[in-house]
């Protein structure tokens, strides 16, 4: 077991497992940043975070860890929240950050889990608001953590 917890991230990005020589799982991350004129647009045009798998694959969001970076003033969003979800503005919701933290008035990390949904077979993981932002200055730099699953390895 040390020995698996000491390997570092492999050049893919990929942490894999190597349980008696069989990958077990393998957990990727991507980092996206999400520039102010793009947080602008987001409730009509969601960011793509990960891309679709490929026919036969779902991904699974593992959670986003985040800055917030706050420039000139915070985001406005009403009483609307930041959403990932599978494939589009309409897709199941994976993982929500709250108003309050979407607002913040100053930088802020954000830690993003993941919430009980219908993953979909291929279909990508993306970022959405779910109303205008209205004003604010700033910057989203993500990282979001996800797992490929052939359906066909769920036996089903």
């Amino acid at each position: 077991l040390n020995s698996l917890i000491s390997q570092p991230l492999l050049a893919n990005r990929t942490l894999a497992s190597r349980i008696e020589g069989v990958e077990a799982f393998a957990m990727s991350y991507v980092d996206v940043n999400i520039a102010n004129a793009a947080l602008d647009t987001l409730n009509a045009t969601p960011v793509e975070l990960v891309p679709a798998p490929g026919a036969g694959n779902l991904l699974e969001f593992m959670g986003a860890t985040f800055l917030n970076d706050f420039v000139s003033a915070a985001l406005e969003l009403g009483s609307g929240t930041l959403d990932f979800k599978y494939e589009n503005s309409s897709g199941g919701l994976c993982g929500q950050v709250t108003n309050a933290l979407a607002e913040a008035a100053a930088d802020a990390y954000i830690r993003v889990v993941p919430l009980a949904s219908a993953a979909l077979v291929n279909k990508a993981i993306v970022l959405c608001a779910s109303a205008d932002i209205t004003s604010g200055g700033g910057n989203l730099k993500l990282r979001v953590y996800y797992r490929t699953v052939a359906v066909a390895d769920l036996g089903v």
